[in-house]
């Protein structure tokens, strides 16, 4: 069997970032994130310890072997370093519940071996090249029009700096309204980051610069982070071939969390480890163990959605602010998380192995329609809102569902085009 030397450096540079991420939450977030101290349950005997570090070497080390598409593997890549590696470091330091570790472990092995099962190849009405970006830019530019009417007068530029994020979030609540609430995010997170990527890559530069424009707008209305930055995904991401992008993408991981590291070290300034380490790889983590522990034997059955009217549910407050006020201490503060939270929260045990092989089998889905390497912002955004956000409002409020359908029709057998 030929070695790939990519694959080779990406699980070097897996390694390497999770002795990093280890060596962060033992000397710096342990020691300044008081949360985190409420779920240590004693100390993790050796045994454990040596055990999830075999499946850290093991499961990194497997990538180089296992025959999966680039695609494939960039899911693979990705569910270690945002899903396993800091489950294993909440594992080894804190004694944490087994079952999120477990399940996260499923997570990657569902997504492999379904790839392996679910080889298929989708016939579908697609749309002619020449029709993709002027309908990409009328359905855009009519969606956008209630927000810039209901916002128009009361954006900041500040935000661009990063500046009066929650100002402008505080605002978006006060005018919002449900096409807001249900409309903002496939806006901003699918369909204009698609027209920004085809319209580029149709060389329409005046379309893509509109997008970007648009993009803007859209974070400058309610601030939020994940729009910025998913904006800077989709264009970070167009270049290079799909294994020389993670290879940057765990590049700059590292050098981001590295100097995170030195900066709370020598300054005190833990605005990087706050703003990356903490928030992206360990707080979702951190909710796992907190929603596994509150809702052990009682779930909730689906009765916090359009299904409460059916089935009793038990709480006040939603269940994310329930959640928030459980690990924070304090009302008022909501702790969306991911599949494996969500699947437990409502049905257990199983419910996690639901929404694993579903979310398993849409990754499997997007990686046969053979897309575009220049596309995986967009599809990198389309994985990430697993880890963030319950199932159903990934696929609805999130655009999930949104991005399949477009997939179907717009980028299907793109690769060609490579």
């Amino acid at each position: 069997m030929k070695v790939n030397k990519d694959k080779v450096v990406i699980a070097i540079l897996l390694l390497l970032l999770f002795f990093l991420l280890k060596f962060c939450f033992n000397h710096i977030i342990l020691a300044h994130y008081p949360e985190y101290v409420k779920f240590v349950n004693g100390n993790t005997n050796s045994f454990s310890i040596i055990i999830s570090s075999i499946i850290v070497v093991i499961l990194s080390g497997s990538l180089i072997f296992l025959p999966v598409s680039n695609l494939i593997f960039s899911f693979l890549s990705l569910i270690l370093v945002l899903i396993i590696y800091p489950s294993v470091v909440l594992f080894q330091h804190l004694n944490a519940d087994p079952r999120v570790l477990f399940f996260n472990v499923v997570y990657f092995l569902s997504v492999f071996l379904l790839s392996r099962i679910l080889k298929f190849k989708i016939e579908a009405p697609k749309l002619s090249e020449n029709q993709k970006v002027p309908f990409l830019l009328i359905l855009s530019s009519v969606l956008i029009v209630p927000f810039v009417v209901l916002f128009g007068t009361s954006i900041d530029f500040q935000n661009l700096l990063l500046s009066n994020i929650y100002e402008s979030r505080d605002i978006q609540r006060k005018l919002t309204n449900p096409y807001i609430g249900y409309v903002y995010s496939p806006l901003a997170n699918v369909l204009l980051p698609l027209l920004l990527l085809t319209a580029f890559l149709k060389k329409k530069y005046f379309v893509a610069i509109a997008a970007f424009g648009m993009l803007l707008f859209m974070f400058m209305v309610g601030g939020h982070k994940s729009v910025f930055f998913g904006l800077i995904m989709v264009v970070f991401f167009y270049r290079w071939s799909q294994l020389k992008k993670m290879k940057l993408f765990l590049y700059g991981l590292i050098s981001v969390i590295g100097l995170g590291i030195v900066l709370a070290q020598t300054l005190d300034n833990f605005f990087l480890v706050g703003l990356i380490t903490t928030r992206v790889f360990y707080l979702p983590n951190l909710l796992d163990l907190a929603y596994f522990e509150f809702f052990d034997g009682h779930p909730i059955f689906w009765s916090d959605s359009v299904l409460r009217r059916f089935i009793h549910y038990p709480y006040e407050l939603s269940a994310p602010l329930v959640i928030g006020e459980y690990v924070y201490g304090k009302s008022g503060v909501h702790a969306n998380n991911g599949i494996i939270s969500d699947g437990f929260m409502n049905f257990g045990n199983w419910g996690v192995l639901i929404n694993i092989f579903f979310v398993s089998s849409l990754l499997v889905l997007v990686n046969n329609l053979r897309i575009s390497h220049r596309y995986f912002g967009l599809i990198f955004l389309f994985f990430f809102t697993f880890t963030f956000s319950y199932f159903f409002t990934s696929m609805v409020t999130q655009g999930g569902a949104l991005f399949i359908i477009l997939s179907l029709f717009f980028l299907r057998g793109t690769d060609q085009d490579d």
